[in-house]
This record gives C-alpha cells, sequence and structure tokens, in this order.
C-alpha cells in the first residue's frame, strides 16, 4: 500500500515566486532522486497564489522515512520557513495527514 502524505503552505504575500521555485526544486528531487516516491505532486490556488498543497506518496513507510533523512528535504526544510506565513497553520511538522491509499476495485 502506497504511504500518502498531504501538506498544505501558505507563503508570505512578497515570497510567493521564491517558494514555488523552492517546492518545484524539492519536488523535482523527491522524483528524481529517490526510488520509493511515486508521486510528489504541488498544487497552488489560482484564487489565492501563496496557498501550495502537496499530495505525496510513497512506496510505504520506509520510503517516507527515507524522503526524510534525504539532503534535499533538509535543505528544503531549512530554507521554507523564512518564506512561509508565520503561525500553526503553516508549522511545517503539524501539516502532514498520513493516509493509506485505497486499493481500487476490480471488475
Amino acid at each position: 500500500m502506497a504511504y500518502v502524505i498531504i501538506v498544505e503552505f501558505r507563503a508570505k504575500p512578497d515570497q510567493v515566486e521564491a517558494f514555488a521555485e523552492l517546492i518545484d526544486r524539492h519536488a523535482h528531487n523527491s522524483r528524481t532522486l529517490e526510488d520509493g516516491c511515486l508521486a510528489f505532486d504541488v498544487c497552488q490556488d489560482p484564487d489565492n497564489p501563496a496557498r501550495f498543497v502537496l499530495y505525496e506518496a510513497y512506496r510505504d513507510e520506509a520510503a517516507h522515512r527515507r524522503h526524510l533523512e534525504m539532503d534535499s528535504y533538509k535543505w528544503f526544510r531549512s530554507t521554507a520557513p523564512d518564506l512561509l506565513v508565520p503561525g500553526s497553520e503553516t508549522s511545517l511538522p503539524h501539516q502532514r495527514q498520513v493516509l493509506t491509499r485505497r486499493a481500487y476495485l476490480s471488475g
């Protein structure tokens, strides 16, 4: 079963482009450098460009743990807070929702 993470971020109004570049680079690194990363999609709200929602899927929990140890993740974590609106709704460790992907019905 895939291990799915959904995260929401709100960039500071004057840092939207900088955060978009940062998260796009992080998503690219995750998709290309991590064998266990099945998907890493970055969505941006067209009505509120400062709002970003990430959809991440990993082969399993171990693959997600490896993701957290990657240099690219550590770089993202050290850089992102300066670009985000302060407050609990953008706190990196508190915005994770861990879900298990349901298998499709066959037939």
